[in-house]
């Protein structure tokens, strides 16, 4: 059977929004237009991916040292450095960023002990005096916060459960921390505010579905589902919820869907796709995945639309691996962070991308 008519019998077996993918796409292009050597690697603590965040007038830069601390730098739009990194806190064993309706916020596991919560302007003025929101009485293996108007909810892991406090516009806690799922060896948590607000749970074993739990603002639960293997999400993209997927043909995708009923997997799990998800960012109308292609052995940034089209932005070497290593902001801006290795001791190095698409 030739190629073209393989690709016709998938199309015709792919639902509507699958074969939205297979029209010609418009050709954007995302190209640097900066990038900025942050740290040596040596400084990095390897254990703790960095995390970047992308508000209005600059760029905020967090991650963990070798020697625990947590420290945090500032960039203008052409990446130069606005002051020296800062140290927030220290021994910090876990942390977390956020954007808030009034700056970003840092959630983090202080003395191994104390989960605490400091509100910051884009200024870095503290908007808060950092709070000790828990005191732990077990190792954090995973940890999430998002803000929205009027509030909070920060959610971690325990070795035998996972648990979500609510706090209020100034991060006080709202009541006690509540159990949402009994889930031994959690390994990663995400948070969206969105409308639902939406928690993922993913689980150290890779055969095992992904939990998504809606939320109310005072953290209580309203539903749960599982969740495709591989797929990203919930998502919020304008007024829809979407998820992304690998489709029968390899491509990324959009699919909508909403975050209380999980969508159906659209690749066969027992089939290993050409293409991987790595991470997924959204910002209003715009979405962005990462995207590694293993027959090209290349990485990828992608726009995916809710028409379940996507097209190609750019290819990229050197990519940190985490779901907060990337960022981005509408109309068009992209911001990543890789490891430039030509360097001896290599460095981690930020990169502004501009995108324009007709």
């Amino acid at each position: 059977m030739n190629r073209c008519r393989l690709v016709a019998l998938v199309a015709a077996a792919l639902p509507l929004s699958a074969r939205a993918q297979l029209r010609p796409a418009a050709r954007p292009r995302c190209v640097v237009t900066a990038h900025a050597a942050v740290a040596l690697d040596d400084a990095l603590d390897p254990r703790t991916p960095p995390a970047v965040l992308l508000l209005d007038t600059v760029t905020v830069l967090a991650w963990r040292d070798r020697a625990d601390a947590l420290r945090v730098q500032r960039f203008a739009p052409d990446l130069r450095a606005l002051e020296d990194p800062r140290i927030i806190a220290q021994p910090v064993h876990i942390f977390t960023m956020a954007r808030t309706p009034t700056g970003f916020a840092l959630a983090y596991v202080e003395r191994d002990h104390d989960l605490v919560v400091a509100r910051r302007a884009e200024s870095l003025e503290a908007q808060n005096v950092p709070r000790v929101i828990e005191s732990l009485t077990a190792p954090t293996a995973a940890l999430a916060f998002a803000a929205f108007a009027g509030g909070s909810l920060v959610a971690w892991a325990t070795p035998t459960d996972v648990r979500v406090m609510s706090l209020d516009a100034r991060g006080v806690p709202q009541g006690a921390a509540s159990v949402v799922l009994e889930q031994p060896r959690s390994r990663a948590l995400s948070l969206d505010p969105g409308d639902p607000i939406t928690l993922r749970v993913d689980v150290s074993d890779p055969a095992v579905e992904p939990w998504v739990f809606t939320l109310q603002p005072d953290g209580a639960v309203a539903s749960r589902s599982r969740w495709p293997l591989g797929a990203l999400g919930p998502v919020r993209l304008g007024d829809s919820a979407l998820t992304a997927q690998i489709n029968p043909l390899g491509s990324p995708m959009l699919l909508r869907g909403n975050a209380v009923v999980a969508p159906a997997a659209i690749a066969d799990p027992a089939v290993t796709p050409r293409a991987q998800l790595d991470a997924l960012a959204v910002d209003r109308d715009l979405a962005i995945a990462l995207v590694s292609d293993s027959s090209v052995g290349r990485q990828s940034l992608t726009r995916l639309m809710p028409d379940g089209s996507a097209s190609w932005l750019a290819g990229v070497r050197g990519v940190i691996q985490g779901p907060a290593t990337f960022a981005v902001q509408a109309p068009g801006v992209v911001a990543l962070l890789t490891r430039d290795g030509a360097h001896s001791p290599s460095r981690t190095v930020l990169q502004r991308y501009a995108c324009v698409w007709p």
